[in-house]
């Protein structure tokens, strides 16, 4: 089965703490900044610097709190394996938070897709698609490999 991974890097060269883990599940492991391989095995609590990059594997996710604005994101990646019949995924809504809001980054080109409400939406490489968190959606499988970056999170609303 191949290994699915998420990066998150936050590039720049100072090492202020810029965010900490809040949460995590399954594998995830820091490449700090200098590294050159991913050993570190990430933990709640850890701070993370400028330059740090994440990686998330195969069911497993990592929740983000940022320290300038307290905004906080969860990154998880879902990889479904190619199917002969397509099926439907069971509808859910990922959160009941006031004003959360759920991304679904679409990694590969495929004929599967994701439903929004009542909106279809195509698995195309590069596409978003930002919705409220308490929207209920589900994916379908797909004739070939089907890879998306699932990412919640509070948005900061700045007041001008």
């Amino acid at each position: 089965m191949p290994v699915t991974s998420v990066f998150l890097s936050i590039s720049s060269l100072r090492s202020d703490v810029i965010a900490r883990l809040i949460k995590v599940e399954g594998k995830v492991f820091f490449k700090r900044l200098g590294m050159e391989t991913f050993s570190e095995e990430a933990k709640p609590g850890a701070a993370i610097v400028n330059g740090d990059q994440i990686k998330i594997g195969d069911e497993g996710y990592a929740a983000v709190i940022y320290i300038d604005d307290r905004s906080i994101i969860k990154i998880k990646a879902n990889l479904q394996l190619r199917t002969e019949v397509c099926y439907s995924n069971k509808p859910h809504i990922d959160h009941k938070f006031p004003n959360a809001l759920t991304g679904i980054y679409y990694v590969n080109d495929n004929d599967g897709y994701t439903v929004v409400g009542e909106t279809k939406v195509e698995s195309k490489r590069g596409r978003i698609v930002i919705f409220p968190s308490d929207t209920y959606h589900y994916g379908t499988s797909s004739h070939q490999d089907r890879c998306v970056i699932n990412i919640n999170y509070f948005p900061q609303y700045n007041e001008y």
